[in-house]
């Protein structure tokens, strides 16, 4: 299950989405889902091209780092991407 792998990997967020921006599954902190910070959209054209993305978002008295990687049905076809968040004290 998606939470679990978010909570072994102690990430604040594991989200996985169509090329569209459509999310079709998503885990979070108790923290974020309750106080969710104002983050910028998804770069979706980036990861649709096959890039890798990597923001920082303030948070309170934190910043979380998130980053994204297209996913490739085979070799090929980019068919969404995963987002991971981590959330760094300051």
């Amino acid at each position: 299950e998606l939470a679990d792998s978010r909570r072994r990997l102690n990430l604040a967020a594991l989200e996985v989405v169509e090329v569209d921006g459509t999310t079709l599954a998503r885990a979070e902190t108790d923290e974020l889902r309750n106080d969710p910070p104002r983050r910028p959209p998804v770069p979706l054209a980036r990861l649709a091209r096959g890039e890798q993305t990597a923001e920082t978002i303030r948070y309170g008295k934190a910043d979380i780092i998130r980053v994204g990687a297209p996913v490739r049905r085979g070799d090929k076809e980019i068919v969404g991407a995963v987002l991971v968040e981590y959330l760094v004290p300051r």
